[in-house]
């Protein structure tokens, strides 16, 4: 089982937001493209195709968005380890 925090967990979440946004990119080409199109056949197909990819993803996103909200926080990095000049004088 995958659990939250963990490497494949993060790994998962970042293949399921590529290909979310991969078809919401879709969908919103469609339905840009749907503006320019003269034909009434061809822009309702248009529009139907981008709310299939549309809709979907938008609410896989927002699911996944609420996933990672249960995430174990990681602490700060040390940044004091890559610039020294952030170091605290004594």
């Amino acid at each position: 089982m995958i659990r939250p925090g963990s490497k494949a967990w993060v790994q998962l979440l970042q293949r399921i937001y590529g290909i979310c946004w991969t078809m919401l990119i879709v969908g919103l080409a469609n339905r840009y493209m749907s503006s320019f199109s003269t034909d009434a056949e061809s822009r309702t197909t248009l529009i139907w195709a981008s709310r299939l990819f549309m809709y979907p993803s938008g609410i896989t996103i927002g699911l996944l968005f609420f996933l990672s909200a249960f995430e174990p926080i990681k602490p700060p990095h040390n940044w004091a380890l890559v610039y020294p000049a952030l170091r605290r004088k004594k």
